[in-house]
């Protein structure tokens, strides 16, 4: 019985012993796979690798697991606290004073006269102005982007149908009271 070259090479190649190899090659030639021949030569380097593959395998997707909830931990963190809290508070441009209190509702005074009543919502950075009476007061609802910096607070007109309410907000900054 002859073996292939290729065969005698792989077993060769497996093992220090190379005179007692090619007799057990040409024994096992006709019997078992390339691969089952491996692990009959050597089946401790072939075990030991399979553990040490799975043992990292295992690390590195336990290092992975770790590292991807510390970043959901991070982010989910940071998302959940407001970043930009709308400051109530009464603010003044100089000509008028708007009042935001904490029940959503706002006044707007011209001097010591109160000239707008209504309710606001904030969703984000925008605030939405619903004006109820008053002898400056407008129909339907006025949508603005906020912007808190430092004392001051700066309106940006989103969509709004009144140009009296929308040119009071966005000409200037309202500073702080």
């Amino acid at each position: 019985m002859t073996v292939a070259p290729s065969l005698i090479t792989i077993c060769v190649a497996d093992s220090r012993n190379y005179a007692s190899v090619m007799m057990f090659c040409r024994c096992l030639s006709s019997r078992y796979s390339v691969g089952a021949r491996r692990r009959i030569l050597r089946p401790g380097l072939s075990e030991r690798r399979k553990v040490m593959k799975e043992t990292m395998r295992l690390f590195y997707g336990l290092h992975t697991l770790r590292v991807s909830l510390s970043l959901v931990c991070i982010f989910g963190a940071a998302l959940a606290q407001p970043e930009n809290k709308f400051p109530k508070g009464t603010y003044s441009n100089g000509q008028f004073a708007i009042t935001f209190q904490d029940d959503g509702t706002h006044t707007v005074k011209e001097g010591d006269n109160v000239v707008v009543k209504g309710t606001y919502k904030i969703t984000g950075d925008q605030i939405v102005l619903s004006d109820k009476e008053g002898q400056y007061a407008c129909e339907g609802e006025g949508k603005y982007k906020w912007k808190a910096e430092g004392n001051a607070l700066r309106f940006e007109k989103v969509e709004d149908g009144c140009d009296g309410r929308a040119n009071a907000l966005t000409e200037q900054q309202w500073i702080k009271k």
